[in-house]
Order: C-alpha cells, then sequence, then structure tokens
C-alpha cells in the first residue's frame, strides 16, 4: 500500500506559519516600521519579497530581499514588476544578458560593496551602460576573474 503525500500548503497557508510571522516582524523591526521607499511610518505595511524562487518558503529568503513597505508602495512595485516581466518575455537571450548586466550596475551603484559575477558580452555590456562605460573596458578589468564590484568600478572610472 503506498502512502497519499501530504497536501501542499498554499502560498497564503505559509504566511500564517510562525516562521513567516517571526521574519515578517524581524524585517518590520529592522526598519523601525517605516515603508523603505516613501518613509509613512502611520500606515498598513507590507513585507515584500522582492524576487520568487521555486521551491523556496517566505521565511527561507535573505533579509536584504525583502522589503518593508507601505501598501501604496507595494502596488506600485508589483506594477512595475509586471511591466518589466512583460518587457523581458520579448527579449532573446543577448537581450535578457544585457538587462540582467544593468540590473547589476544599478546594484553596484547602490551597494558598493556588493560583488557580482560577469559571465558574457551581454552582462558587461549592461554593466558598461549602468555606469556609463565602455564594454571593452569592462572586459579588460574582468580579465583576472569574472567577479565586478561597485568599489572595483568607482576606481575604473
Amino acid at each position: 500500500m503506498t502512502k497519499k503525500a501530504a497536501p501542499r500548503k498554499t502560498y497564503w497557508e505559509l504566511l500564517k506559519h510562525p516562521n513567516w510571522q517571526k521574519k515578517r516582524l524581524e524585517v518590520l523591526e529592522a526598519h523601525k516600521f517605516e515603508c523603505q521607499e516613501c518613509g509613512e511610518n502611520d500606515v498598513t505595511l507590507h513585507v515584500h519579497h522582492s524576487y520568487y524562487e521555486k521551491g523556496c518558503k517566505p521565511w527561507e529568503y535573505p533579509s536584504h530581499s525583502l522589503w518593508c513597505l507601505c501598501e501604496k508602495c507595494h502596488q506600485r512595485i508589483e506594477k512595475l514588476k509586471t511591466l518589466l516581466n512583460r518587457s523581458m518575455g520579448k527579449l532573446c537571450s543577448n537581450g535578457l544578458e544585457t538587462l540582467i548586466g544593468f540590473a547589476m550596475g544599478l546594484e553596484l551603484i547602490e551597494n558598493p560593496k556588493s560583488i557580482v559575477s560577469v559571465s558574457t558580452y551581454g552582462m558587461a555590456d549592461g554593466i558598461g551602460c549602468a555606469h556609463n562605460l565602455s564594454t571593452n573596458l569592462i572586459i579588460e578589468k574582468l580579465q583576472k576573474d569574472d567577479k565586478m564590484s561597485g568599489d572595483k568600478l568607482m576606481k575604473i572610472k
């Protein structure tokens, strides 16, 4: 006789789990119960997952990927993500690589200590676009390894 697998919980059920409630409270406290976008602190706040990965439970994401947002900013960001996903759906792989590189470049502006791995010409091109640097210059600086940091980019400028 085979055992039936327990039914998987829905995402909404997982949001009621004590592990998520604890993680959610940690995020809200870390940001002093203020929206990270607009600074509002007397409104309903949401904890927003900046990305999703198949198979990850809501509380299994790193804290830096969870944002404290008011309802208005949360809706705005979700709409922007929908527009971005629609646009990405129309790109070929080269376009996606360049877009990923551009996003990496923006990340390095906001977090100069971050390190990204650049594995394609398109990614180097995107980073160059974000920093107003030539693709060839980015590739030249990557010759020893495929790692790039915001601090390293600032030295190039």
